[in-house]
């Protein structure tokens, strides 16, 4: 009976030490997508994958408006049962055939993503590759009218709190 005791502690105990702390991950790590690009932890329900970076357990690559019922992707897949590794130009349209998004990526790695209003005007711009002060993992924001004029341009960038303070440019 003591073995058998001692036995399911040593079971309990591993089973919570293999559990992962979320704030505790940091660097580069590997997404799992759906087919409508949201993420999944189980790795067998995912048709796509992409980079992205963590600290203190937050996505600093998080992803915006993507697909959704009955919408239409364009972009590179492979043609086996492989998982797919995001990689150029990727463009989502709604079920109205509206455009949506466009997001580009670099061998998993994100480099672009336009959002476009209901009129076709583009909505927002995230510009991976410019970076705040040279600083790595921020990025250029751009926000439009509806017309297409510019209204705002700012860098992202996560400071020591975990806040996510508009940095002007």
């Amino acid at each position: 009976m003591r073995s058998l005791l001692l036995l399911t502690c040593i079971l309990f105990s591993l089973a919570l030490l293999s559990q992962k702390d979320r704030s505790a991950i940091n660097g580069k790590q590997i997404v799992y997508l759906d087919i409508f690009w949201k993420p999944t932890k189980d790795s067998t329900e995912a048709f796509y994958k992409r980079y992205t970076y963590y600290e203190q357990g937050v996505n600093l690559y998080p992803m915006g408006q993507c697909g959704g019922h009955n919408w239409k992707l364009k972009g590179k897949t492979n043609d086996d049962l492989t998982i797919s590794l995001l990689d150029g130009e990727y463009t989502w349209t709604t079920k109205k055939g509206i455009l949506s998004s466009i997001h580009v990526f670099d061998k998993g790695e994100y480099v672009s993503c336009k959002e476009y209003y209901k009129n076709g005007q583009v909505h927002q711009f995230f510009d991976y590759t410019k970076k705040w002060e040279g600083q790595e993992h921020s990025w250029h924001v751009t926000i439009y009218d509806k017309n297409g004029k510019v209204r705002s341009e700012y860098y992202m960038k996560k400071d020591a709190n975990g806040k996510w303070p508009r940095m002007r440019g």
